[in-house]
């Protein structure tokens, strides 16, 4: 045992004036000297380690009494300050204030008793609760790792000798299986289900509210047995009741803003004597049961939201702990808790967590745990935590081989945290008790991720977060995964069951999983398993402010998933602890990328970090935004150790791996040559061309000139090209390999071999999957481009294309998409059939795009067709509701009439809605004014009770669905409705409903009709589409002269040009609004008044144009002819008339890319880069000597770009992809 030299010094500021001199009421003492009085209660056990001290009991009370109240500007003053030794030696100063544990009338009636709290002057995140009372001087010090210190009496029933001590350092204790939520039936409640809660959040502009402090009246009554355990008398039992009641308060107050305060009538229900106490039985259950009749009994219902009972465990029923039902505050049953312990004196730290289950149970919180030995009491909806979980909710030490530790921490997880706040801010929770205002405000959570991104299965991961508080408290972190799913045992998972546990945390906003420990032990812990299959993971970030009184706390989630095609992510090199590396070279490191580069985890590059204290930090980075391709040469830098380790992270993911094992970096020791690539693999998706920059250095002065050369067998027909062959160690090359020519698929090696003069050979080996991606012939083939007259019901078709794995498909009413009426993806056929019933007369737009491995290409189309168009009239039946009664078999009818009507075309039910109870008994006709009759449909779907909604229509795509519709869809009747066609409509129609089953009834609610007959359309035509011919570089109005569309019937502004494709080589404008896009309108008389200006790129001599169609808005179209632009050629005033060529490398890229020129440019050679709206984005100039230039592209936006390098001796034009 340490005996401490420290003592805890009281004193107060008045005035604000700190006194100079300060009275030592606690001094060390041995303790061997110790010498109790007769009657004290000797503690059940001790802490490992521990400090005792003496106080002058007295003296320290006195100055105590002079705090101020809490929530006054002179608690926020700090004008009582406490200084307390904790547990590792140190002393805290603490700002002192008093507190509201007890209601006035009962603290007027025990001035003996005396409860404050306070927070640390030097780490506001540490904080404490003192109190003095018959049983003497108490100090709970909370930490900001949410772990707990207290100051304690030495022996029960004394007020002179104390012990100071971290929990950490209490023997674990074996408790019996907690047990709550049995009701008399024997099963186990579930909590009251309340409205979704979201913590408060900052709006811009806007103040988040302060936190409300909820404060319920609160009676906590004592067995005689508790009573015989705490002291046998009134005063040291109720100042136990009111111990351990302020000790839960420190938590509820912290996580939750609840605090119970004690009422007077609490000292009613503080029994001393086991033989005369009201409680009978052995168990909890029988205590809880009668405690609600107790309370009634001595304390008046009315006179409080909660109670409870604490009592002693006699170790019958095998429960510490029960609540009889959960969110039972404020209700008939509200005193329906008990908590039990053990102990001479005190019932130790253990009973407060005990207390604060069975209270949290009442506040309808659940338990936490997944899985405890199979037995009951599980609550689904709040198993946020593997196994028997370790928060107050959890069963932390009572599950045998499901246990997660031996006992559980003092904190609530979040997930209870929620529930808590959701009982008491939407729930019953909130109809008693009162609020405080505490002008302490919460912190606001943020993120920086969007959800439902993926990550590889068996791979860890890290995630980090911040906080901001509005008052600068000090916050507190803790990252939960929130998760629920099966029951399973510890170490295992099922769907989406809990498999990360949670940690007391502090400052830190970030949490790797598994622990960084067991990931660089190459560990397993079977509380903290990784995804093992497609899974969805939830996690949340929670931070506290712990103030007293009321503490703030926010928190927010991140959803993702993992993915169980790809991972584990793997790092493969360096991985043993026989590698060495030597500065100053370069090295291959080396991973196993396991599908983690393909959807739907798409992570295309990592940063490769470096560890040189054994892997627990990673200060250097050796590459950033490197490919994920399984490798890549880093440069070693001068950091020489014993204890280097690699990590790879996702660049824009959370997961990563580490090496397993501890490696070397030395200095080298002879002279030597040394090289890499910053390419040496990956896919190439034909024809993109591959290319890598060859690095070179020299170690301890080696200077000797090197050859570059080529080994092994390209593919057939690709070109290799090395900007220079011959070099000086630390000069690097450029290695280009033209794939344009190539056809083949496959995976090609050969090797890059750099020569020193007189020297061996050193080789690096390029391996390359080529992908073929020849899609040209696919076509879009039905319905056909332009064509009109279609149905309303249709499949579309395309050609399938050898290199193509799948297809996306769109379906929209315009050519941009951006509202996609019907879509597919990853469908592995040639067709797609339309999921609901076109409109008639209507332009639709549809477009195709094929996918492989090397992901979804360049979209084809968009094509065109439009739907027939008819003359339609609808009609609603005036005579409804009915109702259809359940007595007998009636047959009900509604009629329409149509007073002058014509031959029909087409028929069709526009709706039809109602209600029945057992739908299979209609049988629904439509009658014509002729008598012609149809079945609509009759006998379907089976006992199907409730609502529909929904119309009939020969042309349907669907066939009638079970469960009937109730959204308004429009499906084929039973028999097809063509007896009708022909037929004139005029007269009355009548809608027969047979109820052919007595016994269940229902309403027919809304019908309607609709007919229609052919409309007569004359679509639009055009008289002038002739070429555009223009200059390059410059531009020029379309006019009517080129471009003029007709109609028999319309006028030029009621012909509406809508845009399929734009120019490839230039953009349209239209006055007044800007670039024109695929989807665009413009019409006729827009031409005719000089609006549609072309603006040429000045980048190509080939042919352009746009496709287009034209609408009339009386269900006339004109699709799709193509308007040709004819660029002329290179003006005088312009660059040479010859073609420059240059390489663009990685094409597609993401965060650079190389223009490497293919001949020698001159000084006044630029590179000029426009978006596809033809915007000009960046030009650079190239410097004198040099042979290519980076461009860095992290702010531009991903797609399409043009770059244009241009000198005096010609001009060259290549597109660049940005992904």
């Amino acid at each position: 045992m340490k005996k401490s030299t420290l003592a805890i010094a009281v004193f107060c500021l008045y005035a604000s004036i700190l006194s100079s001199q300060t009275s030592n009421y606690f001094k060390p003492v041995a303790e061997g000297t110790i010498s109790l009085r007769n009657g004290v209660m000797t503690r059940s056990y001790f802490p490992e380690k521990y400090q005792v001290f003496q106080l002058d009991y007295e003296s320290a009370k006195n100055v105590l009494n002079a705090a101020p109240w809490e929530f006054t500007q002179a608690a926020r003053e700090q004008k009582c300050l406490l200084s307390i030794p904790l547990a590792d030696g140190t002393a805290e100063v603490f700002s002192i204030w008093r507190t509201a544990i007890m209601e006035p009338e009962l603290a007027a009636q025990r001035p003996d008793i005396g409860t404050f709290a306070g927070r640390s002057v030097s780490n506001p995140a540490r904080t404490v609760r003192v109190m003095y009372s018959p049983r003497g001087f108490r100090a709970m010090i909370l930490q900001p790792d949410l772990g707990v210190a207290y100051v304690e009496p030495y022996a029960w029933g004394q007020d002179e000798y104390y012990i100071s001590y971290d929990r950490a350092d209490l023997p674990r204790q074996n408790p019996a299986k907690l047990g709550d939520g049995w009701l008399k039936d024997g099963t186990t409640a579930e909590p009251v289900p309340v409205e979704p809660y979201t913590p408060p959040s900052e709006e811009r502009g806007v103040v988040i509210d302060p936190v409300q402090l909820k404060v319920y009246r609160y009676v906590a009554a004592a067995t005689g047995e508790f009573g015989e355990d705490h002291g046998g008398t009134k005063d040291l039992v109720f100042a136990a009741i009111v111990d351990y009641t302020d000790r839960v308060n420190a938590i509820f107050e912290r996580d939750v803003n609840i605090r119970l305060q004690l009422i007077a009538a609490s000292q009613n229900v503080a029994f001393i004597n086991p033989g005369s106490d009201p409680y009978s039985g052995q168990t909890v259950f029988d205590w809880a049961g009668q405690n609600q009749a107790v309370l009634n009994q001595y304390c008046n219902f009315n006179s409080h939201d909660i109670g409870h009972v604490y009592a002693r465990y006699l170790g019958i029923g095998g429960a510490i702990g029960v609540s009889m039902g959960l969110g039972i505050v404020c209700g008939n049953n509200k005193g329906g808790g008990c908590s039990a312990g053990n102990g001479n004196g005190d019932y130790g730290d253990y009973f407060v967590g005990v207390i604060g289950q069975e209270v949290g149970h009442q506040l309808n919180g659940g338990h936490t745990w997944n899985r405890c030995g199979g037995g009951a009491g599980r609550h689904g909806n709040s198993a946020f935590e593997p196994g028997s979980g370790s928060t107050i909710m959890s069963y932390a030490g009572a599950c045998g081989s499901d246990n997660v530790q031996g006992g559980a921490d003092l904190y609530f997880h979040s997930g209870s945290v929620e529930e808590f706040y959701k009982f008491y801010t939407f729930g019953t929770g909130g109809n008693c008790g009162s609020s405080v205002t505490t002008g302490n405000f919460p912190p606001e959570v943020t993120l920086p991720y969007e959800d439902n991104f993926f990550i590889p299965i068996l791979t860890p991961f890290e995630v980090n977060g911040s906080a901001t508080d509005p008052d600068g408290d000090v916050l507190s972190y803790v990252w939960e995964e929130v998760d629920t799913g099966p029951e399973v045992p510890l170490g295992t998972e099922s769907a989406n069951s809990a498999i990360f546990r949670t940690y007391p945390s502090g400052a830190a906003t970030n949490r790797y999983f598994p622990r960084l420990s067991t990931i660089l032990n190459n560990g397993v812990y079977n509380a903290e398993i990784l995804p093992e299959y497609t899974r969805d993971v939830t996690l949340r970030l929670i931070a506290r402010d712990n103030l007293p009184g009321g503490g703030g706390v926010g928190w927010k989630d991140v959803a993702f998933k993992a993915w169980g095609e790809a991972g584990p992510f793997l790092v493969t090199a360096p991985n043993t602890a026989s590698a060495n590396w030597k500065i100053g070279e370069y090295v291959n490191v080396t991973w196993d990328v396991a599908k983690t580069d393909q959807a739907p985890v798409n992570c295309k590059n990592v940063n490769i970090r470096l560890s040189i204290d054994g892997g627990l930090t990673y200060p250097y980075t050796l590459a950033s935004g490197v490919d994920n391709d399984g490798g890549q040469y880093v440069q070693v830098p001068d950091l020489p150790t014993s204890k280097a380790r690699v990590r790879i992270d996702a660049a824009d993911n959370i997961f990563f791996d580490v090496s397993n094992a501890n490696f070397s970096i030395q200095q080298p020791t002879q002279p030597t040559l040394t090289f890499g690539l910053s390419n040496d693999a990956g896919q190439i998706c034909l024809p993109d061309a591959f290319g890598t920059e060859i690095l070179t250095a020299g170690s301890l002065g080696f200077s000797d000139p090197v050859t570059l050369s080529l080994d092994g067998n390209l593919p057939t027909g690709a070109t290799a090209t090395f900007d220079k062959t011959n070099l000086m160690p630390g000069e690097n090359a450029f290695l280009t390999v033209d794939m344009n020519n190539v056809t083949e698929e496959g995976i090609f090696s050969f090797d890059v071999v750099a020569t020193p003069a007189g020297g061996t050979p050193l080789v690096r080996t390029i391996t390359l999957n080529l992908v073929s991606n020849d899609f040209s012939g696919l076509a879009l083939q039905i319905p056909a481009d332009g064509s009109d007259n279609q149905l309303l019901t249709q499949v579309l078709h395309w050609n399938a294309v050898p290199d193509a794995e799948t297809y996306d498909v769109e379906f929209s009413k315009n050519p941009s998409f951006t509202n996609v009426l019907a879509s597919k993806t990853d469908t592995p056929i040639d067709s797609f059939k339309i999921p609901f019933l076109l409109e008639k007369g209507t332009a639709y737009y549809w477009r195709v795009r094929p996918r492989n491995e090397c992901g979804p290409r360049d979209w084809s189309g968009p094509n065109f067709f439009s739907t027939f168009a008819e003359n339609c009239q609808s009609f609603t039946a005036n005579d409804l509701p009915k109702n259809i009664t359940a007595n007998g078999t009636p047959t009900i009818e509604t009629k329409i009439t149509v007073n002058a009507g014509g031959i029909i075309s087409d028929i069709n039910v526009g709706q039809l809605k109602g209600y029945h109870e057992f739908f299979k008994d209609l049988e629904v006709h439509l009658v014509s004014p002729q008598g012609v009759e149809v079945l609509l449909f009759g006998e379907k779907c089976g006992n199907y009770n409730g609502f529909y909604n929904f119309g009939l229509s020969d042309d349907a795509p669907s066939a009638f669905p079970c469960p009937p519709a109730n959204n308004g869809q429009i499906y084929r009747p039973q028999n097809d409705l063509s007896p009708f066609y022909g037929l004139d409509n005029t007269g009355t129609w009548t809608l027969r409903v047979k109820d052919n089953v007595l016994g269940a009834g229902g309403t027919i609610q809304n019908f309607k009709l609709e007919f229609c007959a052919t409309a007569s359309v004359s679509p639009p035509y055009l008289v002038n589409n002739n070429p555009l011919s223009i200059p390059t570089g410059t531009n020029a109005l379309i006019t009517q002269d080129l471009l003029l569309a007709e109609d028999a019937n319309n006028t030029h502004a009621q012909l509406v040009f809508t845009l399929l494709t734009v120019p490839e080589n230039g953009f349209l404008d239209r006055i007044g609004f800007g670039t024109l896009h695929p989807g665009d309108q413009f019409t006729q008389a827009s031409l005719d008044a000089g609006e549609i200006r072309f603006f040429d790129y000045g980048s190509s001599s080939e042919p352009d144009g746009f496709r287009f169609t034209v609408s009339d808005g009386e269900g006339g179209f004109l699709g799709t002819p193509k308007f040709v632009i004819l660029p002329q050629g290179v003006g005088t005033h312009s660059p040479g008339d010859n073609a420059l060529d240059f390489s663009l490398f990685p094409n597609p890229a993401s965060d650079a890319v190389w223009v490497v020129p293919g001949q020698v440019v001159d000084a006044n050679t630029r590179i000029s880069v426009f978006n596809a709206s033809g915007q000009l984005i960046e030009t650079v100039v190239f410097a004198a000597g040099a042979d290519r230039i980076q461009l860095r592209t992290p702010g531009w936006a991903r797609g399409l770009y043009l770059v244009r390098l241009e000198s005096e001796k010609g001009t060259g034009v290549k597109k660049l992809i940005l992904k």
